[in-house]
């Protein structure tokens, strides 16, 4: 298994992948499961838990917003 410090490291494509939109769609399923996921997760407070959702939430957004053409993929 990766260490958290290499899952997080980019990765470099050289190739576009090409969805369909029922590909897309299920990928923005998926990535709703998952942020109702991290969003209900109960837990005691913690400030860095909190900020480490957070910044979870917030690349989880961002890659939607990748998904729904708002914002430019990069690699």
């Amino acid at each position: 298994m990766l260490s958290r410090a290499a899952r997080e490291e980019p990765i470099a494509l050289n190739d576009t992948v090409t969805i369909n939109d029922s590909q897309r769609e299920l990928l923005l399923q998926g990535l709703r499961y998952v942020s109702s996921a991290l969003r209900l997760d109960p837990r005691d407070p913690d400030p860095a838990l909190d900020a480490d959702r957070d910044q979870r939430l917030e690349e989880i957004r961002s890659l939607v917003d990748q998904l729904n053409g708002r914002t430019p993929a990069t690699v």
